[in-house]
């Protein structure tokens, strides 16, 4: 993985992170529901 970080731009870089954010919150949002399903 470190040897591809120079090769991405900032612009990449933001891009990532937001995708990252959005795919802890779709996960985090899957794991509440499992949860209540499986009272």
């Amino acid at each position: 993985m470190q040897e591809f970080l120079p090769l991405l731009s900032k612009k990449r870089i933001k891009r990532f992170r937001e995708a990252e954010q959005w795919i802890g919150t779709v996960a985090w949002h899957i794991f509440c529901f499992k949860l209540v399903m499986a009272r």
